[in-house]
């Protein structure tokens, strides 16, 4: 085998090293994408998941009696106004 021969088979395998690499990068952002929580995600929008959490948040007062039934109303009002 010949100088270019060798030459060739090098760099063949620098090219499928290389190709390995980074079909392993593509398959570890896929599963970093697809096992993402919901939370991590780019704040933004309509801000509908903020709304919800503290909507929640003045459910489980009222639901541990910290907020009389009046207050909870208008908590939730409040919250849905703005």
């Amino acid at each position: 085998m010949g100088m270019m021969g060798m030459m060739g088979m090098g760099l063949g395998m620098l090219l499928w090293t290389a190709l390995l690499i980074a079909l392993i990068a593509v398959a570890v952002v896929l599963v970093v994408r697809a096992t993402r929580r919901p939370t991590d995600a780019p704040r933004g929008g309509s801000g509908r998941r903020e709304d919800s959490s503290a909507e929640d948040e003045v459910r489980m007062r009222y639901a541990r009696g910290e907020l009389d039934t009046d207050e909870f109303r208008r908590r939730l009002q409040d919250l849905r106004e703005n």
